[in-house]
């Protein structure tokens, strides 16, 4: 076992677009999916193994993303270092406007800096509106 916490931090290679290939700007809100142990007995926090014993993990967080790219100081801990075992994370994008712009994402593992396991974040640019706005 490691001797602190492992933190996959988010790559810096990868820029997120919408879908016309403008960069984006948003949030990344990430959910830590703690495991089932039976269908009416969920685990309700995740810890962090033997380095904290009893400290919860944010059960969510929100991943600053500018000019296409991630928060370079940010990252998610490896799930292999979480008790109980068998966590998994989830995504969904936002716009600046806090508007969800993509649907919650598959399940990903964090087992690797950078991270390598990001689902597929493809935002579709809104469409132009058409309703004018009334004076009250």
């Amino acid at each position: 076992m490691p001797s602190n916490p492992r933190v996959g931090k988010f790559p810096q290679d990868t820029e997120i677009t919408w879908s016309d290939g403008s960069l984006f700007t948003g949030i990344l809100y990430v959910a830590l999916v703690p495991p089932e142990y039976s269908e009416d007995d969920d685990a309700t926090s995740v810890n962090y193994e033997a380095f904290y014993p009893g400290q919860k993990i944010p059960s969510r967080v929100g991943i600053p993303i500018i000019n296409g790219l991630f928060n370079n100081s940010l990252g998610l801990f490896y799930n292999e270092d979480l008790s109980p075992p068998n966590s998994r994370y989830a995504c969904r994008l936002y716009d600046i406007t806090k508007r969800a712009v993509t649907s919650m994402s598959s399940l990903f593992e964090v087992n690797s800096d950078p991270i390598n396991s990001l689902p597929s974040l493809n935002p579709t640019v809104p469409s132009v509106g058409d309703t004018i706005p009334q004076p009250n």
